[in-house]
């Protein structure tokens, strides 16, 4: 998504945010392979993925969802962001939290898994 950009407001926040990120965890991050050691959770796991994103690739995330077992997991592609889909889609995301998240459901998820489903 050529151009995209934060709202002004939160773009200070984002940057914080990575400065963060590379200062205290970088280091270990790309040393371990989090997706090969975390499969199984006892909790709900939302995914929120954008489409342009160019750090977090869309294919390798639905390849980690794929790959993970938990009682309700969502994957939701926001079709209009880069990486901040929450600070560039936030009507959407909110939505998304008030009524999946906060119910524990996945109704407008792009793609989900009920509890005791198969994939295939």
């Amino acid at each position: 998504m050529a151009g995209a950009r934060l709202h002004p407001q939160r773009e200070g926040q984002h940057l914080a945010w990575q400065a963060l990120v590379a200062a205290v965890f970088w280091d270990d991050l790309i040393r371990d392979d989090l997706s090969a050691r975390l499969t199984e959770f006892g909790l709900p796991v939302y995914f929120f993925v954008a489409r342009h994103d160019q750090t977090a690739n869309p294919d390798l995330s639905r390849g980690y969802f794929d790959a993970i077992e938990a009682p309700v997991k969502g994957f939701y592609l926001f079709e209009n962001s880069a990486h901040s889909p929450v600070f560039e889609e936030p009507d959407v995301a909110t939505r998304i939290l008030l009524e999946d998240v906060l119910n524990g459901r996945t109704d407008l998820a792009t793609v989900a898994a009920a509890p005791g489903a198969q994939e295939g």
